[in-house]
């Protein structure tokens, strides 16, 4: 399996300098005073993921710095993702296809602070805080890139009561219109030799999105929710689909369902085929695109008991003409899920909802250094996953493989060779708390971060108590 170079600049555990410095390198401020102030806060949030500010700062002086850096008015959340983003970018030209998940998540607080620009984030009066939507960069095989696209924003009290009728507005009325402008947003600048699926859930289908990606040949990927009428068979969309023919099956995996207590299955899908041209909404007559979508069915057959079945209904603009090409899009659909655990990771693991910034602008800068620290997190959990047999070299320094195996293991001895990236991995999660037996898997993301934190906490002692510089530490002379 491939790991690129770039990778190795992505990510040494404990050196959490040097990649903040290379994710916003190429930051549009001209103060460098500001710049490295950033880089610094960013790396101090990269070692202490979860921790409050004062905690990972370390100091009250170096507290107060960095909530006036969240004040300094020479940068912007735009400008920390947009550095962020040619990283992603450089990071894409060894991947023919990747997929750009997008998502909205709530960003919630119990006890808004009273500051401006705390708004509401839902229909309810008692929900404040903010809105997110999210592009994240994945591989076919699921691993994170980067983002591509973020946007932060809060209700109107006006917008909270749907007393006008949806139907009779415009997209660009509506909050609907985040898919449109995200796609058009994480698109640009991409290399021409990649392709860029865009994927989303059920939320997304809207005829306007799907109009605008079939008039300008952009890939899209979605789950249908509404069953609209198909011109060539004069009949609904659902209807058409379960009145074809089956096609095949295939196996795939599913997630644990925390909510119901259920451990992962596989779960056998029969899979359906086809093309149709959608009528658009009710009233929308005018905005009809006489192109056709590809229609893909996966549906699960006899799922067990408690379990929620699947049944997946896709759209998509990118041709599917035989079975290999359906449980091709089955498979990048599955990757979907990705995004819903980078907002796990951003929200449990960082505690973005524990954040007291009293304005909606600090607290989208604060979120946009900590996306960048949820997604280095969420890296390297999928990147053991898709490349177990690599040396964990890759992601760490000699010394912090050294220490993580002594401590880990409560040993001495080394090995000769370093461990793979799955083994340095579960010591990780070893030391966040996974027991590490055979039906509990790979270490999540929650366990990871806690591992990251011990180590880098024995790394930091074990410098202090031998008076050894880190990058110069070996453990068989320590």
């Amino acid at each position: 399996m491939y790991i690129g170079l770039e990778w190795q600049e992505i990510m040494s555990i404990t050196d959490a300098r040097s990649w903040a410095a290379g994710e916003l390198g190429s930051i549009a401020v001209r103060d460098q005073r500001v710049v490295d102030r950033l880089i610094w806060t960013l790396a101090k949030s990269a070692e202490h993921p979860g921790r409050t500010i004062p905690q990972a700062c370390g100091g009250s002086a170096e507290t107060k710095a960095a909530y006036r850096l969240m004040d300094n008015d020479s940068f912007s959340s735009e400008s920390v993702l947009a550095a962020h983003r040619e990283r992603t970018i450089e990071r894409m030209p060894s991947h023919d296809i990747v997929l750009s998940i997008q998502d909205t998540s709530h960003v919630v607080y119990d006890s808004p602070p009273n500051g401006g620009g705390i708004g509401l984030c839902s229909s309810s009066e008692y929900r404040k805080g903010a809105l997110m939507h999210t592009a994240l960069a994945v591989t076919t095989e699921g691993i994170p890139l980067g983002l591509l696209d973020q946007q932060i924003w809060t209700r109107a009290p006006e917008e909270t009561r749907k007393n006008r009728s949806q139907t009779k507005r415009s997209i660009e009325d509506k909050e609907g219109v985040k898919w449109l402008e995200c796609l058009d947003r994480s698109l640009e600048a991409i290399p021409s030799r990649v392709t860029v699926v865009t994927v989303c859930d059920r939320e997304a289908d809207v005829y306007e999105f799907i109009r605008k990606a079939l008039l300008e040949e952009k890939p899209i990927l979605i789950r249908a929710v509404y069953s609209r009428r198909v011109i060539e068979e004069h009949r609904a969309l659902f209807a058409l689909v379960e009145s074809s023919p089956e096609a095949g099956k295939i196996l795939i995996d599913i997630l644990r369902d925390a909510h119901k207590c259920l451990p992962p299955r596989q779960a056998m899908l029969a899979v359906k085929f086809l093309q149709a041209t959608l009528w658009p909404t009710l009233g929308k007559a005018k905005m009809m695109v006489e192109k056709p979508v590809y229609v893909v069915q996966a549906k699960e057959i006899d799922p067990p008991e408690r379990a929620e079945a699947v049944d997946w209904l896709l759209l998509t603009t990118l041709p599917v003409t035989s079975f290999e090409d359906a449980v091709e899009k089955i498979n990048w659909y599955s990757r979907r899920w990705r995004i819903e655990r980078f907002h796990y990771v951003l929200k449990s693991g960082c505690g973005i909802e524990e954040l007291q910034f009293q304005t909606l602008d600090r607290l989208k800068k604060a979120i946009a250094l900590y996306s960048l620290v949820a997604w280095r997190i969420l890296w390297l959990n999928y990147q053991a996953r898709e490349t177990p047999e690599a040396s964990c070299a890759v992601i760490l320094e000699k010394h912090e493989w050294h220490a993580l195996y002594c401590i880990a293991n409560n040993t001495p001895i080394l090995p000769e060779t370093p461990p793979t990236l799955e083994e340095a991995v579960r010591l990780i999660g070893k030391l966040g708390g996974h027991l590490g037996r055979k039906h509990d898997g790979m270490p999540g993301v929650k366990t990871l971060r806690r591992g990251m934190q011990r180590l880098k906490d024995i790394l930091q002692a074990l410098s202090i108590i031998c008076q050894v510089p880190l990058l110069s530490m070996d453990m068989g002379n320590v």
